[in-house]
């Protein structure tokens, strides 16, 4: 009888780690599964390719009306280049279709473009120059910048946190199954 107790008890004990390995095990496979990197790194690759997109439609407008923003640098103080006009309505229509639809921030980018329309037309008027239109967009697009990335940061620490919780809810329900394996084992 005792010999068949230790028998059991041995069986019992088997089975008991045997049953902790398949769990440590499947914990892992989800962890490895999780990819707690995998939405920041679809966010900035998001970006990337609206970034790259909107680039590569600024080259159109470039192709489409022959003006170069970064060629200018003869021009006047109160004057806008050959086809500059053409060029900042399709720079405009571009950020409204690859930018805006997709930013937490519409708002400032329709100002920008507001705020743009307004000072060129009073580099026309000879009220403004280029320098200064180029001083305000500079400040507004730093305001952008800035707004963009803290909410990139406040998405990134809400993913982390989700992750976090996530990852502790798996901790929780480990420990939860392996405290009833080891009471069954008993």
């Amino acid at each position: 009888m005792r010999r068949s107790r230790r028998l059991r008890w041995r069986v019992g004990k088997l089975r008991l780690n045997f049953t902790l390995r398949v769990l440590a095990c499947s914990l892992a496979a989800l962890c490895a599964c999780s990819g707690a990197e995998a939405p920041q790194s679809a966010t900035n690759s998001t970006f990337q390719t609206q970034y790259a997109e909107f680039q590569d439609a600024l080259k159109q407008c470039t192709d489409l009306t022959g003006y170069d923003p970064g060629a200018q640098s003869s021009l006047g103080p109160y004057e806008l280049g050959q086809g500059e006009l053409r060029w900042r309505e399709c720079a405009y229509s571009a950020l409204l279709m690859l930018i805006v639809p997709n930013t937490q921030f519409p708002d400032l980018y329709t100002d920008l473009i507001e705020r743009d329309k307004e000072m060129t037309r009073w580099i026309e008027e000879k009220q403004f120059t280029r320098s200064q239109r180029e001083m305000q967009i500079s400040a507004l697009r730093q305001q952008i910048i800035t707004r963009e990335q803290s909410a990139a940061q406040s998405d990134s620490d809400r993913l982390a946190a989700q992750e976090r919780m996530r990852v502790d809810m798996i901790s929780n329900s480990t420990q939860t199954l392996t405290r009833n394996v080891q009471r069954m084992a008993r």
